[in-house]
């Protein structure tokens, strides 16, 4: 028996037919995908972010930056960091036991870990243009399904904390940028339309 789960169609396909309807589907946060993660130090709480591929910052609870971090490796529950600034303290991020260990030994408890989607994890935007709706996808490579009913291929170029950035070799080298802090996608540096959600499937 095979079974497939359609994101897209939200069907559940048994052996090729539609069987039943997807009426919800999340991201399970851990280890391998998290980017995220708030913490309780007793007195004070805090977070550490991700902010770009290998690297995080821990941030207090008014959002001041203390500290930068880089990522050394994952597993299925943890996320491992060394600050090399600090005689290469390291901190394990663990979210089955729900505690943050610096050198090893547990000293916050996290409260939450996320998977907020941003430049780095995103795989779909969602735009509207005059109240006509449209989708960046990446299913391989990064697919417009514009405003139009038009299906246009961009190569990715490259991704920041923020932000996607696409060619169109077949327009003229047009570099397009999802920029999913000003909620803006621009063509060419400028923007034209507005991103209404982004998703990480």
């Amino acid at each position: 028996m095979r079974i497939q789960l359609d994101l897209w169609t939200k069907k559940v396909n048994i052996d090729g037919k539609p069987y039943y309807t997807i009426t919800n589907s999340k991201v399970v946060t851990n280890g391998t995908n998290v980017n995220s993660v708030k913490f309780d130090a007793g007195r004070t709480t805090g977070s550490f972010v991700q902010t770009s591929a290998k690297k995080w910052q821990e941030f207090s609870a008014d959002g001041r930056l203390k500290f930068n971090f880089d990522e050394t490796h994952r597993d299925e529950w943890s996320v491992y960091l060394i600050d090399n600034t600090r005689g290469g303290m390291r901190i394990q991020l663990d979210l089955w036991t729900k505690k943050v260990n610096i050198d090893g030994k547990p000293y916050y408890t996290i409260t939450k870990g996320e998977v907020i989607t941003n430049g780095l994890n995103v795989r779909t935007v969602n735009y509207i243009n005059n109240g006509k709706k449209g989708s960046f996808q990446q299913n391989g490579q990064w697919t417009d399904n514009d405003v139009t009913g038009r299906k246009w291929k961009f190569e990715e170029t490259g991704r920041d904390q923020w932000s996607v950035y696409l060619i169109d070799r077949s327009r003229g080298g047009m570099r397009v940028q999802l920029d999913l802090h000003t909620k803006k996608i621009s063509i060419d540096g400028k923007p034209y339309y507005t991103i209404t959600n982004a998703t990480t499937n």
